[in-house]
């Protein structure tokens, strides 16, 4: 989404790949602002000061956030902020399960079925999930999302729940390409409804780098081509 922060960025998120060297996030690069009420799906790879949302929060304030992707790095590699300085981070949250790390320069880990649970106890403490936040098992796998950008149809799949009677249903190279960038989701019960033809498309593989799939994928008899 930013490369690098010394402004304010409030009720964004961003799912997509990130790679690069050093300062990489899934959501923010560098911050040197404020965050505040955003969340980032998406893998991140890098070498040094890598995090789910934040690479290097230098001297910035990040608040009321979440991350879930998959996180790799040499140096400094953290589940929601790879590394701070003098900056400030209050009540946010990484998944340890799918970030896979157990890690973080600031933030608080839970489990999956913890950061699915947006009303318990312990995690998002002070959220707002009345003006500010959603929250539905069927929607972003589970986590909160937010209401001013609610979900849209790649969040979803082509239907489907995600549940062993009610799997998500996988149908187009998008709902695909949603499956292998959404690690929360590698957990869920998939089958597929269709043919699919990849030609031309960019592919990450699914459950890489870390977790893994752990879920059901039922191909129901179709073919994945190319």
């Amino acid at each position: 989404l930013v490369g690098g922060n010394d402004g304010s960025i409030t009720l964004c998120y961003a799912t997509g790949l990130a790679i690069g060297n050093k300062y990489v996030g899934g959501l923010v690069g560098g911050n040197d602002g404020a965050i505040m009420s955003c969340h980032a799906l998406g893998v991140v790879q890098g070498s040094s000061e890598v995090g789910a949302l934040v690479g290097l929060n230098q001297g910035g304030e990040v608040s009321s956030c979440y991350a879930t992707g998959a996180v790799s790095g040499s140096n400094a590699v953290g589940g929601l902020v790879g590394r701070k300085h003098a900056g400030i981070v209050t009540s946010c949250y990484w998944d340890r399960e799918t970030t896979g790390q157990s890690g973080s320069d600031g933030g608080e880990g839970r489990t999956t079925a913890e950061m699915t649970t947006p009303y318990a106890a312990d995690t998002y403490v002070d959220w707002d999930f009345t003006t500010v936040w959603g929250a539905d098992y069927r929607l972003n796998g589970g986590y909160p999302y937010l209401l001013d950008l609610p979900p849209a149809s790649w969040m979803e799949y082509s239907g489907g729940a995600g549940t062993e009677a009610d799997p998500y249903r996988i149908a187009t190279a998008t709902d695909w390409t949603t499956l292998s960038t959404t690690p929360g989701d590698w957990n869920k019960h998939f089958i597929l409804t269709a043919d699919i033809d990849f030609d031309g498309a960019t592919l990450m593989p699914v459950g890489y780098p870390s977790p893994g799939f752990t879920g059901v994928f039922d191909g129901d008899g179709h073919v994945l081509r190319n």
